[in-house]
C-alpha cells in the first residue's frame, strides 16, 4: 500500500535497441527467463508507484553539423538525446527544427487519414532545410516515454509566439522529412479532416502577413495527487502472464521483451533465441504457458503455483504420426479427405466426378507449407495465404512477410469489399508441397462430393 516499495516495469518504445541491457527500460529490459521471477502482471488503472519526478525534456530534433540536409535527408538529423546537453541547449553546429507558419501563407493542411488516437495531417509549420525525423511521440508519452501509462492527462500542443493561441495534438509522427518542403506530420482530435483542418487554420491562418509566424510546442504534464484515503491496490484488476524460469533441456534460451508502441497496444513476447537455437525444417518448438486475470492481491500465489508447470519441448518431425491427406476436386467444390489411421499412406474418394488435386500430410514436414480453406462472407479461396480477403494485400503487405507500409493497418480480421461486420473464417487442411497449385479463390469446401451417389431406384418390379 505504500507506493515507495512498489516499482515497475519501464515501458519505453518498443524496438531501435531501447530494451536493451543498461538501455532506458532499466530492470525490463530483455533479458533471459531464468534471472526474472516467473511471470509478468499488467494491472489495471489505479496503481500508485516509486516513480521519479520528471523534468521537462526537449523534443524538437536537430539538423546536424554534417552531412547537409539537403545532400542526405535520411541521416542529417539527431534525436533529442544526441543534440541536447544537461542543461537543454544545443550542442554547438546542432539546429532544432524551427516551427513557424510561412509568410502570406495558410498552413496549408493535407490530408492524411483517420487513426486509433487523432485525425493526422501534415502542414506547412516549420522551416525548410530539415530532413528525416521520426520522434512518433505520443501525448500520453510525451511526458515520460517510458511510463505511457502515467501520462493520460498529459497535454501537448502547438502555440502562437505573440497570442499563444493555438491547438492541442494527440501525436506527431515527423517533426520534419523532406528538406524542400515545410510540412510537418501530426494528429489532432477530429473526427474527419474538415474538423482537423479548420483547428489548425483558424489559429495558425498567416495569410496577408509579410513575416513568418512563430510557434511553439508547449508539454504539460498531468497534475500530481496524493494517495487516497480509501486506496486498495490488492482489488485492482490484473492481467498475468506465466512464463516460468526458462530452464529446459533445450539448447538455445528463453527470454521476454517488452515495450509500447505507437500503435493501441502494449508488445510482450518470449522468444526462444542465442546460438544454439535452432529450428530444423519441420521442426516445431511446443510451450505450455498460463495467463490468467485476477485481482491484484491473488496474483502472486496463483503464479507461483504455476511456474514449475510451464513446459517447452521441441518437436521433431520424428515425432510426428502424420496421416495422408488428400485434396479432391469437382468443378468449383473440394473434399479434403485424411488416411483412415495414423501414418496411412493412402486416402478413398469413390464419386467418379471427383479427381486428386494434391496430395499432403497432417502435420509439417520439410518442404511442405499449409494449405487453408478461408472465407469471407460469400467469397471462398483455398491456398497458401491465410490472409488473401484482408484489405490491402498485394498492395501493402504480402504473405508471408510484413507491411511495406507502416501508414496502413494490416486488418485481419476484416474482409476486402465486405460490409464491416462480416469477419473471416480459417481451416487449416493440412501441408502440402509446392506441386499443389492448381487451387485459388473461388473454391468451395463440400464434403460430401466423395461419397459415390447412390443408384436411381428402378421402375421395374425385381
Amino acid at each position: 500500500e505504500d507506493p515507495d516499495t512498489v516499482d515497475y516495469c519501464p515501458l519505453c518504445g518498443w524496438g531501435n535497441n531501447h530494451d536493451k541491457p543498461g538501455g532506458p527500460q532499466g530492470r525490463c529490459a530483455k533479458a533471459d527467463l531464468q534471472d526474472l521471477g516467473g511471470y509478468t502482471s499488467f494491472v489495471g488503472h489505479g496503481l500508485y508507484v516509486n516513480r521519479p519526478a520528471d523534468e521537462q525534456k526537449p523534443y524538437l530534433w536537430c539538423s546536424k553539423p554534417a552531412p547537409n540536409c539537403d545532400v542526405d535527408a535520411t541521416s542529417c538529423m539527431a534525436t533529442p538525446d544526441d543534440c541536447y546537453d544537461d542543461g537543454g541547449q544545443p550542442f554547438a553546429g546542432y539546429t532544432p527544427v524551427i516551427l513557424e507558419v510561412p509568410a502570406n501563407s495558410s498552413p496549408q493542411c493535407a490530408d492524411r487519414g483517420s487513426f486509433h488516437n487523432g485525425y493526422e495531417l501534415k502542414c506547412k509549420m516549420r522551416r525548410v532545410g530539415f530532413g528525416h525525423s521520426n520522434p512518433n511521440l505520443s501525448a500520453t508519452a510525451a511526458n515520460d516515454p517510458c511510463a505511457p501509462w502515467a501520462g493520460t492527462d498529459t497535454k501537448m500542443g502547438f502555440y502562437r509566439s505573440d497570442t499563444n493561441e493555438g491547438f492541442e495534438v494527440t501525436f506527431i509522427r515527423h517533426w520534419s522529412w523532406s528538406p524542400s518542403d515545410e510540412f510537418m506530420y501530426f494528429r489532432v482530435n477530429a473526427s474527419n479532416f474538415a474538423e482537423a483542418e479548420d483547428m489548425v487554420h483558424s489559429a495558425f491562418d498567416n495569410t496577408g502577413n509579410i513575416e513568418v509566424l512563430p510557434i511553439q510546442f508547449q508539454v504539460t504534464p498531468p497534475a500530481t495527487s496524493g494517495v487516497p484515503a480509501d486506496y486498495n491496490p490488492g482489488a485492482l484488476p490484473s492481467v498475468t502472464f506465466v512464463a516460468g524460469d526458462g530452464i529446459s533441456s533445450l539448447p538455445g534460451d528463453f527470454r521476454r521483451r517488452i515495450g509500447s508502441s505507437n500503435r493501441d497496444y502494449y508488445v510482450y513476447t518470449n522468444n526462444y533465441w542465442g546460438t544454439q537455437a535452432r529450428l530444423e525444417d519441420g521442426y516445431a518448438l511446443s510451450k505450455r504457458a498460463f495467463f490468467f486475470a485476477s485481482e491484484l492481491s491473488s496474483v502472486k500465489a496463483t503464479a507461483d503455483s504455476l511456474k514449475s508447470k510451464v513446459v517447452y519441448d521441441l518437436i521433431e518431425d520424428t515425432r510426428y504420426n502424420p496421416r495422408a491427406i488428400d485434396i479432391y476436386k469437382a468443378g468449383a467444390s473440394f473434399d479434403a479427405v485424411a488416411a483412415t489411421s495414423a501414418q496411412g499412406t493412402s486416402t478413398t474418394c469413390t464419386s467418379p466426378s471427383a479427381t486428386l488435386e494434391c496430395s499432403g500430410f497432417s502435420t509439417p514436414k520439410p518442404g511442405y507449407s499449409p494449405i487453408f480453406y478461408v472465407t469471407c462472407g460469400s467469397s471462398r479461396y483455398l491456398g497458401p495465404d491465410p490472409y488473401f480477403f484482408t484489405p490491402g494485400n498485394g498492395e501493402n503487405f504480402t504473405f508471408p512477410g510484413m507491411s511495406n507500409n507502416n501508414d496502413e493497418k494490416i486488418r485481419s480480421y476484416a474482409c476486402e469489399g465486405e460490409a464491416t461486420f462480416v469477419r473471416p473464417t480459417w481451416k487449416l487442411i493440412g501441408f502440402f508441397d509446392s506441386t499443389c497449385v492448381a487451387l485459388g479463390p473461388g473454391l468451395t469446401y463440400d464434403d460430401e462430393i466423395c461419397v459415390e451417389p447412390s443408384a436411381e431406384p428402378s421402375s421395374q418390379p425385381s
